[in-house]
């Protein structure tokens, strides 16, 4: 459907690439950079809206770090509002995000350690020693918290695509090879299960 809208429009066949009966735009929009202000929020969101309604994307991509989580609430608002206007359906569009770095909230005023302490080692989702380079967790119990805040921040009951973010250069320096595939094959265990659950389709 999308495609046939964006062709319609002007956008060249060419423009798609197809995988597993999608088409996909050959361009995506990328949501990494701005200021944790409404300002950025308001300009994310239009931006988004107009590149999904030109045609010209379908992609979306982001993190949960990305502006510290509120790039991905940018993108929920979005969607909400193109969907719920109907003017764009959910499966006409893949959304990524990624996840493995530690993120404080945009919206809070807690710095990165108060967040941290605050938020996920109190209830016990992270220890100190699952915590790499200072920046980085890949373990089961922190990969369900950051799903679960995405999937809200996204205002979304399924995510497309997830990634474990820049995961073997943040890892292995410091666990040794062997020990990261270890953790690996722990957050795929997960991913996998997740995937049955249908919270995720795919990851990477």
């Amino acid at each position: 459907r999308f495609r046939q809208r964006a062709e319609a429009s002007g956008v060249e066949r060419n423009h798609f690439r197809e995988f597993k009966s999608l088409h996909l735009t050959s361009l995506g929009l990328g949501t990494y950079l701005g200021e944790l202000d409404r300002s950025t929020d308001a300009r994310v969101e239009e931006a988004l809206k107009n590149s999904v309604l030109s045609g010209a994307i379908n992609v979306i991509d982001t993190a949960i770090n990305y502006r510290l989580q509120k790039a991905e609430r940018s993108i929920g608002r979005a969607l909400d509002e193109l969907i719920k206007e109907e003017r764009i359906q959910r499966d006409e569009l893949l959304i990524c995000t990624k996840s493995g770095y530690l993120s404080p909230d945009g919206d809070s005023n807690l710095d990165l350690q108060s967040y941290v302490m605050q938020n996920l080692m109190k209830p016990g989702t992270i220890h100190p020693k699952d915590i790499v380079q200072g920046v980085h967790c890949m373990t089961r119990p922190y990969l369900k918290d950051q799903l679960e805040r995405s999937l809200r921040n996204l205002s979304l009951d399924c995510i497309d695509l997830i990634y474990l973010h820049n995961a073997a250069e943040s890892q292995i320096a410091e666990v040794g090879r062997e020990e990261f595939l270890n953790r690996l094959r722990e957050a795929f265990a997960f991913y996998e299960e997740q995937r049955t659950e249908g919270r995720i389709k795919w990851y990477g």
